[in-house]
């Protein structure tokens, strides 16, 4: 009997594991659609007006840090 009860809890923390997999996966759909990749893109989330963007060219080949 120790034995099925175990199982059934496995089968449990399994099932809430995937589940909680499942809701991270789709978190992470939701937000790489909103990292934009090239100009048309960033135009597109421009439109939405939910944060503010700085464009930028880097020009030098040594690293340096950019902050808002």
């Amino acid at each position: 009997m120790a034995v099925r009860t175990e199982v059934a809890d496995n089968r449990n923390r399994l099932e809430r594991t995937v589940a909680d997999l499942h809701r991270v996966k789709g978190d992470m759909g939701v937000q790489s659609g909103q990292i934009a990749t090239n100009q048309r893109e960033l135009q597109a989330l421009k439109a939405l007006g939910e944060r503010s963007y700085f464009e930028f060219d880097i020009k030098s080949k040594e690293s340096s840090k950019i902050a808002a």
